[in-house]
């Protein structure tokens, strides 16, 4: 009853089937397992991104608005917010100070570039979010995200030991 919505029996056995997957996925890797406060840290992460993802479909819907109208009327204040964290999170520094801080560092035109295009693909990411969870739900956003994290470990990847299949618990991960 979050944000209003109420999900059918068949979603909730549909998500509790994609969290298992990802659980055994996350258990088997040796890394994952070994650093729990990235574990923390990522589940957190992952319950304030549905919370965030089920609040922009409703106001998406309560506002009557499209994707490039929500985009619009939140990114001033995801600036602010970022304008606050980043000194506090960040080494700023000083632009005498060396490269190992933001104004230390050397901007050369291609580090610019790199940088807009990352912009660029940032608000492109968020407005697609905003696309498919106002024609869809968070729920097939969701779903739409782990397909392709399953596309991509399904159709292999060079590992660090040589492998390119994934192992099996990366593949009961995904058949999860």
């Amino acid at each position: 009853m979050l944000f209003r919505k109420v999900q059918s029996v068949r979603v909730l056995i549909s998500v509790m089937v994609v969290c298992v997957g990802v659980a055994v996925a996350a258990v088997t890797d040796k890394v994952a397992v070994s650093n729990l406060i990235g574990v923390a840290v990522g589940l957190a992460s992952v319950v304030v991104t549905g919370l965030y993802q089920i609040w922009a479909g409703s106001k998406q819907k309560e506002l009557h608005a499209n994707s490039s109208q929500l985009l619009l009327a939140y990114t001033p204040q995801a600036m602010a917010i970022l304008a606050v964290l980043v000194p506090m999170l960040d080494d700023v520094g000083s632009p005498h100070r060396g490269g190992d801080t933001v104004l230390g560092f050397r901007y050369t035109p291609a580090v610019i570039f790199a940088i807009a295009i990352s912009g660029t693909l940032g608000v492109m990411v968020s407005l697609t979010t905003f696309l498919v969870i106002g024609a869809t739900s968070s729920l097939t956003y969701n779903v739409v995200g782990h397909s392709k994290t399953v596309g991509r470990i399904s159709s292999g990847s060079r590992k660090d030991d040589g492998r390119t299949l994934p192992s099996r618990p990366e593949a009961a991960g995904c058949l999860g």
